[in-house]
């Protein structure tokens, strides 16, 4: 995508104070028991729910190769002849399961993003991620793990992670304000960008690489930088500078620093 058919990007909105609402991230599985409390289902439905909540739990903690059909009815509190009234094996309730929270964190990170400012947009999203990421890093190992080992999530997963970068792909051609670049080349984009974020957040949280546990700083710190990357990677420019706090030094790193620069004017004179 060259820089004629980079359009330059609306000046962003104001940051919003506070916190990024993470909804169902801040507590995945009080989320999900909140929910079950606040349900008026039949008996059979909420075992059903409680043996999922019970599966999340479990997988977030030993993750799926360790995962037991026992260790998931113990801690629903049901008979292990019961898990069988639902479930066939414990590859089904982790895939329905995993499903789930990760239908809950795409849904999440689009509606955290709405009616921002282009710089605004790509922040809001990936300080959500960077937090979801950290809350839930058990749960994220377990989508790779599942992605890996269970065929039918394979397929179904894939579906929703192409899905999630269709919309980015959408999104980066309606702010373009070019319709006539070809859509393939937005998803292109969207590909590589998306798997910017997704690798750097997994060595961070998940993989919890020695250098990036050092120097990687804040979610906040972690958001900026990627958000930084991702404005350039598709504007040809930088943010704007006042709504970089955290990493403003990363504004500069394709920069000739400016000792270097007083020094050659200096010999120039």
């Amino acid at each position: 995508m060259t820089a004629a058919k980079i359009r330059r990007a609306k000046p962003t909105a104001k940051p919003v104070a506070g916190t990024v609402d993470l909804g169902p991230m801040q507590d995945y599985v009080g989320h999900l028991q909140s929910i079950l409390q606040e349900s008026a289902w039949p008996k059979s439905d909420r075992t059903r729910f409680r043996l999922k909540i019970a599966a999340i739990s479990v997988l977030a903690e030993v993750g799926y190769q360790e995962l037991k059909v026992s260790d998931i009815c113990e801690r629903a509190e049901v008979a292990l002849g019961t898990f069988y009234n639902y479930f066939t094996e414990k590859s089904v309730i982790a895939a329905e399961a995993l499903l789930d929270f990760g239908d809950a964190l795409y849904l999440q990170a689009q509606s955290t993003a709405r009616g921002s400012g282009d710089y605004q947009a790509i922040l809001r999203t990936n300080q959500f991620f960077a937090a979801a990421y950290q809350r839930n890093c058990g749960l994220v190992r377990c989508l790779i793990q599942l992605e890996d080992q269970v065929p039918d999530f394979r397929l179904r997963w894939r579906e929703r992670r192409l899905q999630w970068l269709q919309k980015i792909a959408r999104s980066m051609a309606r702010r373009s304000g070019h319709p006539e670049v070809p859509e393939i080349l937005f998803m292109q984009v969207a590909y590589a960008l998306e798997g910017l974020v997704f690798t750097y957040l997994y060595d961070v949280f998940v993989r919890q690489e020695p250098i990036l546990q050092s120097h990687a700083g804040s979610p906040a710190h972690i958001a900026e930088l990627l958000s930084v990357l991702w404005y350039r990677a598709l504007y040809l420019q930088d943010p704007p500078a006042d709504d970089v706090k955290h990493v403003r030094a990363t504004l500069a790193l394709h920069q000739e620093p400016i000792e270097l620069r007083k020094s050659a004017g200096a010999k120039a004179r």
